[in-house]
């Protein structure tokens, strides 16, 4: 009976060891799973704050372009009548209208864009030059070169041709009474632009065809306007 009390004896004490080192393991892997989550819930809030970061960069962005300098003023569009022309249309009775449009690219290059009417009771001019002005200075006022071509209707009772001896013109009266009038200048000129005002001068020297016939020909604009 004393052999039998201690072999149970030493059956339950082996049991006893062998749950508590179950339970020793079972707790380590909680204690260790544990551990990993915590860690990936770190790496997890480390991820989400760097995608706020990322996602507030385009806010900083947009502030900074929302900072951006201003329009310079010398790159408003420009539009200009010619009060000489216009004068002297009055003094005629008849329009003589010229309209400048200043339109530039940067404080280096401007498109300009010229119509111009003439209604001088028996001769009829409408049409327009295209042209582009340098600014020398590069601020968008001041010295500038100029190149222009324009294309215009012409309509008369008598079409003036030129001779080939550029100095001498004669007068000849042709079968038809419209015809197309065709130049191409260049220009050397001066800006002025205020806040509210801009003003410009030029000469120019070039070619004009009338049904044809082309000859030297000069050319002086003198323009005021408004910016905006």
């Amino acid at each position: 009976m004393k052999i039998l009390s201690k072999v149970t004896a030493l059956l339950f004490f082996a049991v006893f060891m062998v749950n508590a080192q179950e339970y020793q393991e079972q707790h380590k892997e909680q204690y260790q799973g544990s551990s990993s989550s915590g860690t990936t819930n770190i790496f997890v809030e480390q991820h989400q704050a760097q995608h706020q970061e990322q996602y507030q960069e385009p806010l900083v962005l947009q502030n900074a372009q929302n900072t951006s300098s201003p329009q310079h003023p010398n790159t408003r569009t420009s539009i200009y009548l010619h009060p000489v022309s216009l004068l002297v249309g009055l003094e005629a009775k008849a329009p003589l209208v010229y309209v400048t449009v200043e339109k530039p690219f940067s404080l280096y290059n401007a498109l300009i864009v010229k119509p111009s009417l003439w209604n001088l009771g028996d001769l009829l001019r409408v049409g327009s030059d295209v042209g582009l002005r340098h600014y020398l200075t590069g601020k968008g006022e001041g010295q500038y070169l100029q190149i222009q071509g324009g294309a215009f209707y012409l309509s008369s009772d008598f079409i003036f041709d030129t001779s080939i001896d550029w100095n001498k013109e004669a007068e000849k009266k042709r079968d038809k009474k419209s015809t197309a009038w065709y130049d191409f200048l260049g220009y050397y000129g001066h800006s002025y632009k205020y806040a509210y005002v801009s003003i410009y001068s030029d000469v120019g020297i070039g070619y004009g065809c009338i049904a044809g016939k082309c000859a030297l020909i000069g050319d002086y604009n003198f323009g005021i306007g408004i910016s905006f």
